[in-house]
């Protein structure tokens, strides 16, 4: 049985290799990786009052990807639950825990707040600011207007990014 955090890590390799492939086209599979310390970084360099070049859990390692970075908060959760239900009828649940979290620091960091996750046995789910993809080819599967939108994953995928 995997642990919790290596659970958590092979998940974040692999959404950074799908968003990767997404936002470049197909053309690079490792334009972006796990920021270093899972977003603890960013919270060591506000401390000290430096330029935040990290944040969340995502971070771009290569120049064709620093302007999905410096437009998006992304965290990458896998968990047993995320109480999709709950968040989705009445705003509670784990899902709004770490909704509540992205949204706060994302604010701090001036960027559009995304999770990427998924529940044991779903597909995989992103959860977005309402109206930040606002192209027509993006339909959210949920939306609470002012709030959220909430995606499938592979839907988006399969569109070209329009950032």
């Amino acid at each position: 049985m995997v642990n919790s955090k290596q659970k958590g890590a092979s998940y974040e390799r692999k959404v950074c290799q799908q968003l990767s492939l997404w936002v470049t086209g197909g053309s690079i599979a490792d334009g972006l990786w796990r920021s270093a310390m899972s977003g603890g970084r960013a919270t060591v360099h506000l401390k000290r009052g430096t330029k935040i070049q990290q944040v969340g859990d995502i971070a771009a390692v290569r120049p064709e990807l620093h302007a999905f970075t410096a437009r998006y908060f992304v965290e990458c959760k896998h968990v047993r639950s995320l109480d999709l239900e709950a968040f989705i009828l009445s705003g509670k649940g784990s899902l709004s825990h770490f909704w509540r979290k992205a949204l706060k620091e994302s604010l701090e960091h001036a960027r559009y707040p995304m999770i990427v996750a998924r529940q044991n046995r779903t597909p995989d789910v992103v959860l977005t600011g309402y109206g930040v993809f606002p192209h027509e080819k993006y339909v959210p599967k949920a939306s609470l207007k002012g709030g959220w939108d909430l995606w499938l994953l592979s839907e988006l995928l399969r569109h070209s990014y329009v950032g």
